[in-house]
């Protein structure tokens, strides 16, 4: 594994709009700022300690001009499967938190579409990618010795992803009911490209902008 810098940068871009939403009073802002820093912290233990999650993924190196590529065709890959799957049941096939709050910052106002996207690229796609990842490297450092290679592979890659998937389901009442199968497999295909995203960029921010960049676009297309 190498040394991403890009990662170490972003994150601390992140610090100011976290801080600031926290003070906001933003909806959901500890859950999210705990689930972050805890997956992180663990990613960073396994990284120094457990060397095992790099037959895994590679998940930390630096982007590159092929990534920006990827990332473009992880963000219509994820819209054209919730437009093809759930278009006739409804808007969106992955819950966005948003509040609708403005942000303020030093005196400078960001309206609240603006803080709504700040929000996705700084907390939601991160943390959700980061927690994703940790338990994806964690069951497969504990289970790759115990199963073989491939199951361990397969199983760490996708238990999570649909864990993630069914969880909307607590978010998002349009889940339930009659599509609720259609609903949280669309999530749980979205899952999937963001994680080969991730594994093809070789970096974690791949799954993170595609996640980001999918939220916005569902912000812009339900705004007003």
């Amino acid at each position: 594994m190498t040394q991403s810098k890009d990662i170490i940068i972003y994150f601390a871009f992140c610090a100011l709009p976290i801080a600031s939403f926290l003070l906001l009073g933003y909806p959901n802002v500890n859950f999210y700022v705990s689930l972050l820093l805890v997956s992180l912290l663990v990613i960073v233990w396994m990284h120094t300690y457990r060397k095992d999650g790099g037959q895994l993924v590679e998940y930390d190196h630096d982007l590159t001009s092929l990534s920006l590529f990827l990332i473009a065709g992880g963000t219509v890959g994820v819209l054209t499967s919730a437009s093809f799957l759930v278009s006739s049941f409804a808007k969106s096939s992955l819950y966005v938190p948003t509040a609708g709050l403005a942000l303020s910052v030093g005196g400078l106002t960001i309206p609240q579409f603006w803080t709504d996207v700040l929000f996705q690229f700084t907390l939601v796609a991160p943390s959700e990618e980061s927690s994703k990842l940790v338990t994806q490297l964690s069951m497969f450092d504990w289970l790759h010795d115990k199963f073989g290679m491939e199951i361990a592979k397969v199983t760490s890659i996708c238990a999570p992803i649909m864990f993630w998937a069914v969880l909307h389901t607590y978010q998002n009442t349009q889940y339930m009911g009659e599509h609720m199968a259609v609903m949280v497999g669309t999530a749980f295909v979205a899952g999937l490209i963001m994680y080969a995203v991730m594994h093809y960029t070789k970096s974690l921010l791949g799954a993170v902008f595609v996640h980001s960049l999918y939220n916005c676009i569902i912000l812009y297309m339900t705004a007003g």
